[in-house]
């Protein structure tokens, strides 16, 4: 999209292609720092908010049931804000069973050096 969109209260971006399940854009605060809530919804009608800070200048957000059907942007503190260089694109999860293995066998080996050293 790669416009700048000034907004006082809130907007919303609707309708994305199916296969979108992150967004990302740059924040703003025309005038003072301030808090910028936003909502994510995906195709299940799970619903993630965010609330980000306009001093840390971008927010990402990978949806997690599905693909993003709707984001609004709410300005929490009534004043002028804007985001830009907007971000929809496709994420592929990480896979959770890989991660738990690789821990449990760091463990593991942490297990069997301490043992080995209580044998000397």
């Amino acid at each position: 999209m790669g416009q700048f969109i000034r907004f006082c209260s809130r907007f919303a971006i609707l309708g994305q292609p199916p296969s979108v399940n992150a967004v990302g854009s740059d924040i703003y605060s025309l005038w003072r720092a301030s808090t910028i809530s936003i909502e994510v919804i995906d195709e299940l009608c799970h619903i993630q908010t965010i609330n980000v800070d306009s001093t840390t200048g971008y927010f990402g957000l990978i949806a997690t049931g599905g693909y993003i059907s709707s984001v609004t942007y709410a300005s929490l503190t009534d004043q002028a804000e804007g985001v830009d260089n907007f971000y929809f694109g496709s994420v592929d999860p990480v896979p959770e069973p890989a991660t738990m293995l690789l821990f449990g066998t760091g463990l593991a080996a942490l297990a069997g050096n301490r043992i080995r050293r209580k044998k000397k």
